[in-house]
């Protein structure tokens, strides 16, 4: 079993019985949990460490988590006691403060206002693909967002996923579509299952505004309505959902809702021993979110890639370490295409669109999202 050291305040700790370390695509903030048991009730100074300090975590020497401790609850009994340790990766604090700076910009590249958020943080930032300019209509947003918030309305509006590296590095990148990391077959994992969901497999999203119509309305001005074809399912299942603003963001929105309604047909869990995805050769890389795996297991009915969504390492008393890997289609989180698809056609449906306040255009849009889709 890999050896999981503790690193806080300058001392180091090992030993620990249960320990959890997660990592998402849907929350940028890594999540720690440990826990150990003295039953000879010695030492119990040794294991006093500070809440809110600095931790870090290694798994065979590697750098597994980088944050700070939350809560700390050690249990003293008169035979033994336990420690229990919770802690967060240093995205925490994006996530949980508010933006205490300005709230309206114009004119400005999307990419000098996240650089502007986030500073104060102490956070580095890397924005893999380009991102578009604000333009004089500006972007607006609340006095009381977080700055997290900020980000994922600038990222989400130009396509592009957010998520955190070990070292706390925010990251802004479109899915990897055709790098395959590793391969998945029968004999390399412990365990492995999948979900063929297709309840939220629609023929069309049509994208509507919320106005009411009426008859005047049709004789007069015009409204749009988008639609985004899936090819895929061949029984009528149209999905009408509602999205007031510009024809190109009703157009994106019913892009990114098909991608994500298509994205939840196929999900895997997979379990593997190790923490590397190449432990006998190479360098020794970790498994990470945000990497393309080709999964190929004909009794599961899957043989294809699939991208890391989650990964969890993990160690218990009854099976020693093991790494835990949440798969789905990348699609879910490409969330605007280069080259936006034929399929979607405008349509008359009445009255004009409504104005629009200049905040993050895709803010309500991926709340809606979320609500949908989980």
């Amino acid at each position: 079993m890999p050896q999981i050291t503790l690193i806080s305040n300058g001392r180091t700790w090992t030993g620990f019985q249960t320990v959890s370390i997660l990592k998402s695509m849907d929350d940028v903030v890594h999540a720690l949990t440990l826990q150990t048991t003295d039953r000879a009730n010695e030492g119990i100074e040794r294991w006093n460490v500070q809440g809110g300090s600095a931790i870090q975590v290694e798994i065979d020497g590697v750098l597994s988590f980088d944050g700070y401790v939350t809560r700390y609850s050690p249990n003293i009994g008169a035979e033994s006691h336990s420690i229990s340790i919770d802690a967060s990766s240093r995205a925490i604090d994006i996530v949980e403060c508010s933006h205490d700076g300005r709230v309206f910009w114009k004119n400005v590249s999307a990419e000098s206002i996240i650089r502007e958020v986030i500073a104060p943080f102490g956070l580095a930032l890397d924005i893999q693909s380009p991102m578009k300019a604000i333009g004089k209509t500006g972007f607006r947003v609340g006095v009381d967002e977080s700055p997290f918030s900020i980000i994922r309305t600038l990222a989400e509006k130009n396509g592009l996923s957010v998520y955190s590296l070990v070292d706390g590095t925010i990251v802004l990148s479109r899915t990897p579509s055709e790098e395959i990391v590793s391969t998945i077959g029968r004999g390399q994992y412990v365990s492995m299952s999948t979900n063929h969901d297709l309840s939220q497999s629609f023929s069309e999203v049509i994208v509507k505004s919320q106005q009411n119509t009426t008859e005047k309305d049709f004789a007069g001005q015009q409204r749009v309505e988008r639609r985004f074809d899936n090819t895929a399912q061949t029984r009528h299942r149209p999905l009408v959902v509602i999205k007031n603003g510009t024809d190109e963001e009703q157009r994106d929105f019913a892009q990114m809702a098909q991608r994500r309604f298509s994205g939840n047909v196929l999900g895997a869990t997979v379990t593997v021993k190790s923490a590397f995805r190449n432990p006998t050769n190479g360098p020794r890389m970790m498994w990470d979110i945000n990497a393309i795996v080709f999964v190929d297991e004909p009794a599961a009915d899957v043989s294809q890639n699939l991208l890391i969504k989650e990964v969890e390492f993990s160690v218990s008393e009854g099976q020693g370490f093991q790494t835990n890997l949440i798969l789905g289609l990348a699609e879910s989180y490409d969330y605007l295409t280069p080259d936006r698809p034929q399929t979607i056609t405008p349509a008359i449906i009445g009255q004009g669109m409504e104005q629009r306040r200049a905040i993050g255009p895709f803010a309500d849009l991926m709340g809606s999202l979320r609500q949908a889709f989980g």
